[in-house]
Parts: structure tokens; C-alpha cells; sequence
């Protein structure tokens, strides 16, 4: 998880074709939405399923956007 908070603070993905990983404020805002939602639900929801279901959606979408 920490290390997919460290790629989405990165400018570049030099190994990526992905046409979000260049250098740009939109994918540095959607990987900011990203882990606040991540928090967010740790913060607030207190089922464990319904959290983790949560985490794990939106740590795909970082991984896929840093990717």
C-alpha cells in the first residue's frame, strides 16, 4: 500500500505507456482523491468487509493510474 502512495506521488512512470502517466496536475489530482478516499473509508466505515471492499477498488484505481 505505502508503495503505491509513493508511485502516485512520482511525475513520471518512464516504464509506463499509459497515456495518465505523464507528467501532469490530472493525474496528480485523481491519485490525491484517490488516498483521501482511501482514508477516508479507514476513517469512517466500520464494517470490515464493506472497508476493505472500499480499499481495495480504490488501491486498484491508484495502481491502474500510476501504472
Amino acid at each position: 500500500m505505502a508503495t503505491m502512495v509513493q508511485l502516485g506521488e512520482m511525475d513520471l512512470n518512464p516504464v509506463s505507456r499509459h497515456p495518465l502517466a505523464m507528467a501532469h496536475s490530472k493525474v496528480e489530482v485523481m491519485a490525491f482523491g484517490l488516498r483521501m478516499g482511501i482514508t477516508l473509508v479507514n476513517t469512517l466505515v466500520t464494517n470490515n468487509k464493506w472497508m476493505a471492499s472500499a480499499q481495495l477498488i480504490m488501491s486498484w484505481c491508484l495502481f491502474y493510474i500510476v501504472w
